[in-house]
């Protein structure tokens, strides 16, 4: 076979033996394949388990159906499809709660650290992230072990995801997990197109080519996919080989081979596997997992034999056997339907009569109750799992705390699946920045479900990306606004007249399972957002007052986290005493809202006194303050001070209302009144 020529960042490996090189890898492909046989034969059962064909077994692979007689029952009551449902949909009801850490604490880090964040939930979502974990973690609630394949789309400048069997994925031998496998190998089938659009139409003519001289032809190709089925075609098998970094090869090694021809060689990117795993039920100093499936089959056999009994049971119930003397009736004379005239000979002996039906014993169903829950404590997955409540138990807090308990179970599952998005995050975010080479326009569904557009450039990106422990728990949204409406209740959230209470517990109720919460704030949010752009421009304070119409709890929300920003402290003092002085005004329009004073009052310009303010063009009063005292012209109207509020903020927004500052009533503190 001949040396070419290949294009790699390592001098050293420019030339190489493509010969050599595919011998060593497919040698270490058989040899795997040659010592996982029987793992391969229990992952076939599994799946043809899951898929309902619960009298198949496998060897080496081939499948084999057991016979049968036609008056044999074999009832087949699929448990473990719901099963496996209820396992993936608990373990992905959750996004990813990843962060982006800044490696130092400078504002210059943080900002990208952050804007590297928004990069990674807009790569969740036009990579289909949620897609693709879906099918990861149903490999491995069937088999034990899931795996997520990550590689840069040079057309779309997009990572590119999807999920291989694990039947296609090979590592060292004696490797506990990806981090100490020194090598990884996933070897799968292409056909000569996807070939061609992958590394050049010349490449996969000249697979084809390299494989018929090597009397590997096409035609001679065959693979049995998951069923057991041989399929045959024009296929030919991809060998992704990835070294981690050794004496021998410092950066590491990836290599690309089919039919003997080298398609790639490069250095590992990053030191990092292209494979991500996420293991279920895994034990220690095992690589694979064992799944869901493999302890439940025992059981599901039982349970569909005793099925079949049962209703083999019932049928000789409805169908005695017949009785007669040898010979005294012919040959398929008699038959199952009720005016059936059952000819007999008399000299041969006594009519035919049928004998008394067999009872079927009411401890066959306890049996299968027993069986059925045996098969729910051996799989972890309970009624309160599959959204139903225990027979009994009606109390929403006693189910609460029975959900809680379950998805506690869950946790190991869900660290390994944690693990496993923690690198797939870091492995994107590091081909981003290593491959794109052009600005993006990028828009994200940011907090209150409001689209944000951020233009970025992989110069953006920095930090460290990591996930929150736990955070993808199977949670109960009900159970959580339960929750938040009790600790609204209590005061644990704070005072309940307080603004800031409500931002509180919408933020903990959430919107689950809601189109459009009732007092949706996402136009105030908005439009407070824009202010605050607005208010950063000298030029556009004319332009910016306090309305009636506004929800001044968002904005105040809004202003005040603008306000503790860096972007803030570099603010001139004009501007900053005009922030101060709008957020003010909020908490006084808000506390007009408060003193029950219908919107149309406010609107004609009433305070809560009573007193009519004058508007903007009307007659002012010539001298002083009005008849009847109130305040100047032009000055906001004095309130009783029983009417202060108390709350935080700056000395000046404090001193906006009263001496307690902007909260619940003065009064109703004093007297304990939440």
């Amino acid at each position: 076979m001949p040396v070419i020529e290949i294009v790699a960042e390592n001098e050293d490996e420019t030339d190489i033996d493509q010969e050599a090189v595919y011998r060593d890898i497919d040698e270490k492909h058989s040899k795997s394949m040659s010592g996982r046989s029987e793992l391969h034969d229990s992952w076939h059962t599994s799946h043809s388990f899951y898929d309902g064909k619960h009298y198949t077994s496998f060897n080496s692979g081939v499948p084999r159906i057991l016979k049968a007689p036609s008056y044999r029952v074999r009832i087949t009551h699929n448990l473990i499809l719901p099963l496996i449902n209820t396992v993936v949909a608990k373990m992905t009801q959750q996004k990813p709660g990843w962060l982006v850490r800044p490696m130092s604490p400078e504002n210059d880090r943080v900002q990208r650290a952050k804007a590297t964040e928004k990069l990674l939930w807009y790569l969740y979502q036009r990579c289909k992230v949620a897609q693709t974990v879906h099918s990861a973690v149903w490999w491995a609630a069937v088999v034990g072990t899931g795996y997520i394949h990550r590689s840069w789309d040079e057309r779309e400048g997009l990572p590119r995801l999807w999920t291989p069997d694990p039947f296609s994925v090979h590592v060292s031998e004696g490797a506990h997990d990806l981090r100490d496998a020194h090598w990884t190998l996933l070897a799968h089938y292409l056909t000569e197109e996807d070939i061609g659009g992958m590394w050049g139409k010349a490449s996969a003519t000249e697979v084809v080519a390299t494989a018929s001289r090597s009397g590997q032809d096409s035609e001679s190709i065959y693979r049995r996919d998951i069923t057991g089925k041989e399929t045959q075609g024009d296929l030919h098998k991809v060998y992704e080989y990835e070294e981690r970094p050794s004496a021998d090869h410092p950066e590491g090694r990836r290599i690309i081979c089919c039919g003997g021809l080298v398609l790639e060689h490069d250095v590992l990117p990053g030191g990092q596997y292209s494979l991500s795993m996420v293991r279920i039920n895994e034990m220690p100093g095992r690589f694979w997992g064992t799944g869901v499936i493999r302890d439940v089959i025992p059981l599901q056999r039982e349970v569909n034999r005793t099925l079949s009994h049962a209703i083999e049971l019932r049928n000789m119930a409805a169908s005695p056997v017949w009785v007669h003397p040898a010979g005294s009736v012919p040959k398929n004379a008699i038959v199952n339907r009720p005016d059936a005239k059952v000819p007999y000979n008399p000299n041969l002996g006594p009519p035919p009569i049928r004998l008394d039906p067999i009872q079927i014993p009411s401890s066959l169903y306890e049996l299968i109750d027993t069986q059925k829950s045996a098969i729910m404590d051996v799989s972890g997955v309970h009624e309160v799992s599959q959204g139903r409540g225990p027979a009994g138990v009606i109390s929403g807090r006693a189910i609460g705390l029975l959900s809680d308990q379950d998805s506690v179970k869950f946790l190991p599952w869900v660290r390994s699946l944690e693990d496993c998005l923690t690198e797939l995050g870091r492995g994107m975010i590091d081909d981003y920045k290593r491959y794109a080479d052009e600005e993006r326009t990028i828009t994200i569904l940011g907090t209150s479900r409001i689209p944000e557009v951020v233009r970025f450039h992989r110069e953006m990106v920095d930090g460290e990306v990591d996930i929150i422990p736990s955070s993808m728990l199977p949670k109960s949204p009900s159970q959580e606004r339960a929750d938040a409406i009790q600790m609204l209740q209590i005061g644990a959230l704070g005072p309940i007249q307080d603004p800031m209470t409500l931002i509180r517990f919408r933020e903990i109720a959430g919107t689950s399972g809601m189109e459009k919460f009732w007092d949706d704030d996402t136009d105030d949010r908005l439009y407070a957002r824009r202010e605050n752009d607005m208010i950063t421009d000298p030029g556009m304070h004319s332009h910016i007052r306090v309305g009636w119409y506004e929800n001044h709890i968002v904005h105040v929300d809004e202003h005040l986290k603008r306000m503790k920003e860096p972007q803030f402290q570099d603010m001139d003092p004009a501007t900053q005493e005009f922030q101060e002085q709008h957020v003010a005004e909020h908490y006084r329009q808000l506390q007009m809202q408060g003193s029950g004073l219908p919107t149309w009052v406010q609107a004609f310009g009433q305070d809560p006194q009573g007193a009519v303010q004058p508007q903007a063009g009307a007659p002012q009063p010539p001298g002083g303050p009005p008849p009847g005292g109130g305040p100047p012209p032009g000055a906001p109207p004095e309130l009783p001070p029983e009417q202060g509020m108390m709350g935080g903020g700056t000395p000046e927004l404090n001193g906006a209302i009263g001496p307690q500052g902007p909260g619940v009533p003065e009064n109703e503190l004093l007297e304990g009144v939440m």
